[in-house]
């Protein structure tokens, strides 16, 4: 006899796809957004268009270039994985290989620089995407120093305006730290999550299981069980009231098996006709009341096996409990929610005090109830008074009564940063950014008026850094260190500004640059309306700058349009990333969780079915006999006792009572060794490993004459479980292990 297979949720309903898909594929997003942006900018402000001068050979790479910037962006939800990836290895390739080459296209220093070169941020976000954190860093590097290395190669002397710029290039490589972080906390957030969802989902099954397993329980010993244990001891011809109890036990065992949990909804009237035939069959005069409204709502099929269950259960025990002469009646209300009440006016009991009734009533009623979606019980009841069961169900489903999911993702935020600014590798490379940007300022310190004011400016930078950097803690940054961040933009922009030439505003404002670098960063900590203040003073003051000096537009623009777009796209990136820990942990929401359940629950009742067509095969025959009625010869005694251990097996001990130990046991106690089965584990899913059950089966069958005692252990113990022999002359202790399932996406 074998035992029904664990249902585990299947592959569609994985909330956790592959990492690419789930992490990778979406913090593609962020480099392919920048790139458009600064597409669209190098557009406006015409360098797109100032190419003409070069070779045509490059300038058809060129188009390759923003052909594959497009594609990147454009095709990073729906290109396949091969695909992306090579187009994610192409964009860092092709732009490499521009700027090497630029030299050797242009025919003058009249323009030292291709916009292409611009792009560096965006192909070392693609390169760290497509080949890691060391490569990312290595490529960081490298385009940094290819232009000025390619200068050299071709012509022999690097351009001032290419080495001027080439030193901030090298702090590219912050976007290797950002984008590295980001996708390591991401995996690691998502580690926690999926193990999370597998606790949930292990919670729920084994809940759902208990409760079927419950119920089962209670109709297989209060009807099969009753009627093999009467028959059994019945010395003589069979009593009309044990054929009575074996006819009830078939008629439970044929309806039981009919095919149910079927997914989509049923007619409401279809469970007001259910509940008149049950109550018919308890033969006990059980009067049904239907107030069906028009329109009433469909019901789903596994809330209405639970309400039947559970009417059923109701209406046992008021026939087992309420005693003679009792009044009954069943009330069934049929509109937008569905309630059904089931009522004596028996001797009633109280339910504070624990009695079979009570307990029946707790766990295959209330208890089942409460696990669907929607479903709950009540149970009025007091001695003398007779007994109320209210069974209800709304379609709008109560998620109260549903598992919650282990929380993960705020604590996880609370000691980490996704954002990836907030580590000591974003430190270090912030750190660089810095030293770049000093070196830089150095290298045209002469244009400044007063260089001291620019070296405070500097120093404020550097603790702006430090700042924003700080790896202790989760996002968001703390608020008193975001307008520190802010503030001191607005200082260096007063330091700093009214030296600038416009002529060469580019090369000279850089510390005004990077300060709203940290704030557009700041976006990405949680601190956006902190960082916007920033940028928005920088703005402003630059425009009044730009009035008052009478310099050109182009200088404002200059300065202003990489810290603007770097804003624009820090608010971009912090709502990427927002949606990135939104898709880890849908697997919290209402629905996801009305799904496990509802799943949970129609395995359940598979696994009981499947338990109960064993119980069926086992019992039968037994059954029949019974319900033939006449004396029982010893041989048909035997088999019902046969048939009842068995049944019971079943029930206390299922992950003992699988062949081949179910058989060798049957076999024991025909040749007259007393097996007792118990199961002392409450984790219904919990299983023995099938070699163990052979090893038991083969120690059974070596035993003569005697008691043999196998037991599972609760769990958590130093032993799975153990059996005792005891052969009248010595007593043996063997042990075995058990195992608990694998659980999808844990």
């Amino acid at each position: 006899m074998s035992s029904a297979p664990v249902v585990v949720p299947s592959a569609r309903d994985e909330p956790f796809p592959d990492a690419f898909d789930q992490i990778d594929r979406r913090l593609g997003v962020i480099p392919g957004v920048s790139g458009v942006a600064m597409l669209l900018m190098y557009w406006v402000s015409g360098e797109l268009g100032s190419m003409s001068s070069a070779e045509p050979w490059w300038l058809l790479g060129d188009v390759a270039f923003i052909l594959l910037l497009l594609v990147g962006a454009a095709g990073v939800r729906w290109l396949p994985r091969a695909a992306l990836r090579a187009t994610w290895m192409l964009v860092p390739c092709v732009h490499l290989l521009l700027v090497l080459l630029w030299p050797a296209t242009v025919a003058s220093d009249a323009q030292p620089m291709p916009w292409s070169w611009g792009m560096e941020p965006v192909a070392v976000g693609y390169a760290t995407l497509a080949w890691g954190a060391r490569i990312g860093a290595v490529y960081a590097f490298g385009a940094a120093a290819a232009l000025q290395g390619a200068f050299w190669c071709w012509s022999g002397s690097i351009p001032d305006e290419v080495m001027t710029a080439g030193f901030i290039h090298f702090g590219n490589v912050a976007f290797v730290a950002i984008i590295a972080v980001m996708r390591r906390q991401l995996r690691l957030l998502r580690r926690s999550e999926r193990a999370a969802w597998g606790q949930t989902v292990r919670s729920t099954r084994a809940e759902a299981a208990r409760l079927e397993q419950e119920r089962l329980a209670t109709v297989v010993h209060d009807e099969v069980l009753a009627a093999l244990i009467a028959a059994a001891q019945t010395p003589g011809s069979l009593a009309p009231m044990t054929i009575d109890q074996g006819e009830r036990a078939l008629a439970v065992l044929a309806r039981d098996l009919q095919p149910s949990v079927a997914d989509g909804d049923t007619d409401p009237a279809v469970l007001a006709t259910s509940i008149e035939r049950r109550a018919s069959e308890l033969a006990v005069g059980i009067e049904v009341r239907v107030d069906a409204a028009p329109g009433a709502s469909a019901i789903p099929n596994i809330a209405l096996e639970s309400i039947l269950a559970a009417t059923d259960e109701a209406l046992r025990n008021s026939v087992r409990h309420a005693g003679p002469g009792t009044r009954r009646w069943v009330r069934i209300h049929l509109g937008t929610d569905v309630t059904v009440e089931v009522e004596d006016d028996g001797t009633g009991f109280d339910p504070d005090v624990p009695t079979s009734a009570r307990l029946g009533i707790s766990r295959s009623i209330v208890a089942r109830m409460a696990a669907v979606p929607g479903g709950s019980a009540r149970v009025t009841s007091a001695p003398g008074r007779g007994t109320r069961v209210t069974i209800r169900w709304r379609p709008t489903g109560d998620t109260a009564a549903r598992p919650a999911p282990v929380e993960v993702t705020a604590p996880f935020l609370r000691r980490h940063s996704v954002s990836g600014i907030r580590s000591r590798m974003a430190r270090v490379a912030v750190l660089l950014v810095w030293v770049t940007g000093v070196i830089q300022t150095a290298w045209v310190s002469h244009r400044f008026a007063e260089p001291s004011l620019v070296a405070v400016a500097l120093v404020l930078t550097l603790v702006a850094a430090y700042l924003l950097s700080d790896p202790r803690g989760g996002d968001p940054l703390r608020r008193g260190s975001a307008w520190l961040i802010s503030a001191f933009l607005v200082i260096n922009t007063l330091l700093v500004l009214w030296q600038i030439d416009p002529e060469h505003a580019r090369t000279m404002a850089w510390t005004l640059q990077v300060g709203a670098y940290w704030c557009a960063l700041l976006c990405l900590v949680g601190r956006w309306r902190e960082g916007g203040v920033g940028v928005a003073a920088l703005t402003a003051l630059v425009v009044t700058w730009v009035v008052a000096r009478g310099a050109p537009g182009s200088a404002g623009f200059a300065i202003l349009a990489y810290p603007i777009l770097a804003y624009a796209l820090g608010i971009a990136w912090r709502a990427l990333l927002e949606r990135n820990i939104r898709t880890v942990s849908a697997h919290r929401s209402a629905e996801r969780r009305a799904a496990i359940t509802e799943t949970a629950a129609r395995d359940a009742i598979i696994r009981s079915q499947a338990t109960l067509r064993v119980i069926d095969a086992m019992a039968r025959g037994p059954l029949e006999r019974i319900t033939a009625g006449g004396t029982l010869e010893d041989g048909d005694r035997s088999r019902i006792r046969l048939a009842e251990a068995s049944v019971r097996d079943r029930i206390r001990a299922r992950k003992l009572a699988i062949d081949p130990l179910a058989g060798a046991s049957t076999a024991a106690r025909a040749r007259g060794v007393e097996v007792l089965l118990l199961d002392d584990d409450d984790d219904v899913l919990d299983s023995v490993p099938a070699t163990e059950l052979s090893r038991l089966a083969a120690l059974i069958a070596d035993v003569p004459a005697g008691r043999v005692v196998i037991r599972v252990a609760p769990r958590g113990g130093p032993v799975g479980g153990t059996m005792v022999v005891d052969d009248g002359g010595s007593v043996v202790r063997h042990v075995f292990r058990t195992t608990a399932p694998g659980i999808a996406g844990a």
